[in-house]
């Protein structure tokens, strides 16, 4: 593909700016127009056409007027176009950026886009379908009548970021985060298997009643919780709910034979979150599903998973970390886990900061599940 522009010159300032850029050859041998031919051209060529080639696109006359008049602006925008990673949606947005003169402007097309699509956002479909550097100007399908542009199944799903020359690289990465768009930098999300997944025959072996509705809408909680990061936390939930009736039942069961010591207990653990954790290992019979844990997050270490590697390193100053009994430095590792998620400090390790971290809890996410599904008396 042989990319043509021309340049112009930008009055007194004595720099020299890109006009905006003309139609590839292969898009005008589509359209039967002469090579060299611009995006005004095949406006005009629309408007005289026997058969609709852009596929319901500027079908009015009106609609060619105004895309013709947002041409003005075309050659002040870069265009680029990334798939929608979140929630597929369908509309049109302007962005204000800070220091720059004009709005970036952002536009998202569902999987099934509208036949008849707000001005702003069809104007903007203009610009990519004509650009020389986006795919979808050679993407054509034939029919009776002759070649139509198949922008339908390309764009679908997709976004269109048009920033305006001078804007920085930065602006590009927060709105492709704001508004769900695949970046380089900003990574895919993971998805987390269904709770208990692949599992044939489970057992709830607690006393119905034991299970409490706020226990129950935890436990929906992780089920429909897809993010790896948030399905770690929303079973850690669930221990949290758990060791706090842990020490409630401990000191009932003790303040007889010891009062002022069961409540000492108690506010020693109240007050501190590993040590609550650490009981509930304990007395939930849960050792061996944290050294499994344990296990998992060695794992992690061994390949050199860098979230991990740090998330480790922070741990090691803790007693916990060098007590004999493995499953004690898990519940630390797992609190740390549990820290670099729920918070996003600048002292201490951060979810977001490492590419790798998504893949590191989707590896510990089992370990994890049958921690907190055992912590309710249910296996699979």
């Amino acid at each position: 593909m042989r990319e043509r522009r021309q340049w112009r010159n930008a009055g007194n300032s004595g720099r020299q700016e890109l006009d905006m850029p003309l139609l590839s050859d292969s898009m005008c041998a589509a359209v039967a127009l002469p090579n060299g031919s611009s995006p005004k051209d095949l406006l005009d060529n629309l408007g005289t056409s026997a058969y609709d080639f852009l596929d319901g696109l500027l079908v009015t006359e009106q609609a060619r007027i105004d895309a013709e008049q947002a041409l003005g602006d075309r050659d002040d925008y870069h265009l680029q176009i990334a798939p929608q990673i979140g929630l597929i949606q369908e509309r049109f947005c302007l962005v204000t950026l800070n220091g720059v003169g004009k709005p970036a402007l952002v536009g998202l097309l569902s999987n099934e886009p509208e036949r008849a699509l707000p001005t702003a956002l069809e104007n903007l479909l203009f610009w990519a379908i004509s650009d020389p550097l986006l795919p979808w100007q050679a993407q054509w399908k034939q029919t009776n009548d002759g070649l139509v542009s198949d922008w339908r199944t390309q764009a679908r799903g997709y976004g269109i970021v048009a920033m305006p020359v001078g804007a920085a690289p930065e602006s590009v990465r927060t709105i492709s985060a704001l508004f769900g768009l695949k970046h380089s930098e900003i990574g895919v999300s993971l998805s987390a298997a269904v709770l208990v997944d692949q599992a044939t025959a489970i057992s709830i072996s607690a006393v119905p009643a034991d299970i409490s509705l706020v226990q129950a809408r935890l436990i929906n909680e992780a089920s429909t919780v897809a993010h790896p990061k948030w399905r770690c936390l929303a079973l850690y939930r669930i221990l949290e709910h758990a060791y706090l009736s842990n020490i409630k039942r401990k000191l009932l069961l003790d303040f007889d034979a010891d009062a002022g010591g069961a409540l000492q207990e108690a506010l020693d653990k109240v007050s501190n979150e590993v040590n609550q954790l650490v009981s509930l290992a304990e007395d939930a019979d849960l050792t061996v599903e944290f050294e499994q844990f344990n296990v998992a997050f060695d794992a992690q270490l061994s390949v050199g998973n860098n979230f991990i590697i740090k998330l480790d390193r922070g741990a090691k100053s803790h007693q916990l970390y060098r007590a004999q009994e493995r499953y004690k430095k898990a519940v630390l590792r797992f609190y740390k886990l549990r820290c670099a998620i729920a918070h996003a400090g600048t002292s201490s390790v951060i979810y977001e900061q490492f590419a790798d971290s998504d893949q590191a809890a989707t590896a510990l996410l089992p370990s994890i599940e049958a921690i907190a599904l055992k912590s309710l008396k249910i296996s699979k």
